[in-house]
């Protein structure tokens, strides 16, 4: 329904009526009518067609002719809700007593587990109130909250007013959140400002034929961005995948990219390991992998995969050895930091009869003992930790097979912003 708005609302004229002394008649001068409004009558407040419709859904009223008024109608309203409905004030703070404004959160009837009866964003308030019919349901955060345990909530309402807890739906776990799966993830409303330090896929180990080695795989980049402000809780993160393990020989696979978006628009990424000059060098990336072996009458040892951002070694020899690949030539701590964990070893290099190459420290895979070392112990190995290369191998015959290691996947770190020294935003280890 609509206002009447004019100029004059209180403005009449009296108009004497002819013959009738005393009597005037009052006409209304309301000047300008900006808008005419919705008159009050019958067809505006309850019609026939609508009390029937009323009266249809079940409804009893005590006068059921079409004279009953709409106050019989909202009385009768009210009694049905009050017998049939349940006005629940549910506490959607975190168990710490924060407003989650702007979490979405979804109430399912225990009658259908699939679909959710109602889906709303949480107001900044400490309570909402929801007026819902009597039954069981369960309450559930759409996404993952970062920082958080969620447990779903199952309630029953009866009739009245009933008070709700949902703060378990919100557990305080940690400052800090790791985020290893590519999907949909909701920030808590307290970190307004966040460091994110995101880390690339390792690559996995070459493959050499024959009497020649290979090199290992490098670990992934990593990027860090400190005191990024947020304007929308919800952000997307991709996690970069480990290079497979390869049958065939040439080069192991790159690692992948990892990245997150955030505040609708804003991306930042991290690359995975890639690949050398040739598959006997060591694989480029945060952390180098090492070089393979040459082939020759000696004894000679693949190269040691690089670590905390530095090249993988060369492998030993004086025929040709083989260089490991470069580093990014920055740290690839966690956020950078003297204390944060290492990430992102590089892989070692295959050995031609001598020693396999160590894996860099941050879970490197080692190389393989290759030509003529073949056993279930002298296999390269697979990168441990986020962002590690796998260990070069080498196939002298079908009869035996080291297959190289596999690089190992990537990862996002988010916590609320710490204010630390020398904190310097990085993509792929080089300062935006």
């Amino acid at each position: 329904m609509k206002d009447r708005i004019v100029q004059h609302p209180n403005r009449y004229r009296l108009t004497p009526v002819s013959g009738q002394n005393g009597v005037y008649d009052l006409e209304p001068v309301p000047g300008t009518v900006t808008q005419a409004g919705t008159p009050l009558n019958k067809a505006t407040l309850l019609t026939d067609q609508d009390y029937a419709a009323i009266k249809s859904r079940g409804y009893v009223f005590e006068d059921s002719s079409p004279e009953t008024t709409i106050s019989k109608v909202l009385y009768t309203l009210s009694s049905f809700v009050s017998d049939n409905y349940t006005l629940a004030t549910i506490n959607f703070k975190d168990t710490e007593g924060n407003r989650m404004t702007g979490t979405p959160v979804q109430i399912f009837a225990a009658s259908d587990n699939e679909s959710p009866y109602i889906e709303f964003t949480v107001a900044d308030k400490d309570t909402m109130q929801i007026l819902l019919p009597n039954g069981t349901y369960t309450a559930h955060s759409k996404f993952a909250v970062l920082g958080y345990n969620s447990t779903d909530v199952t309630f029953t309402l009866s009739g009245g007013n009933q008070n709700i807890d949902c703060s378990s739906l919100f557990a305080v776990n940690a400052q800090m959140a790791c985020i290893d799966t590519s999907g949909t993830y909701m920030l808590p409303p307290t970190w307004q400002n966040i460091d994110i330090c995101l880390i690339g896929g390792g690559m996995s180990g070459s493959l050499a034929q024959g009497a020649s080695s290979c090199g290992g795989g490098a670990g992934g980049y990593t990027s860090n961005k400190f005191n990024v402000s947020i304007t929308n809780l919800e952000v997307t993160a991709v996690i970069g995948t480990g290079g497979a393990s390869v049958a065939a020989y040439g080069f192991g696979n790159e690692g992948g990219t990892t990245s997150i978006t955030l505040n609708d628009t804003v991306t930042y990424s991290a690359n995975g390991g890639k690949k050398g000059s040739s598959y006997a060098y060591g694989g480029n990336g945060g952390s180098g992998g090492g070089g393979g072996a040459t082939s020759d009458t000696s004894r000679y040892n693949g190269g040691s995969g690089g670590s905390d951002g530095s090249a993988g070694e060369q492998s030993s020899g004086t025929y040709a050895p083989f260089p490991g690949g470069t580093g990014q030539g920055s740290t690839t701590r966690l956020f950078g930091e003297a204390n944060g964990t290492l990430y992102c070893g590089g892989g070692g290099g295959c050995s031609y009869q001598g020693s396999r190459g160590t894996g860099g420290a941050g879970g490197g895979g080692a190389g393989a003992y290759g030509y003529g070392q073949s056993t279930s112990t002298n296999r390269a190995q697979s990168g441990t930790l986020y962002g590690a290369g796998g260990g070069g191998a080498n196939a002298y015959s079908s009869s035996w097979h080291n297959g190289p290691g596999a690089g190992y996947q990537g990862a996002i770190f988010i916590r609320k912003h710490v204010d630390a020294p020398n904190q310097v935003n990085t993509t792929n280890g080089v300062a935006d």
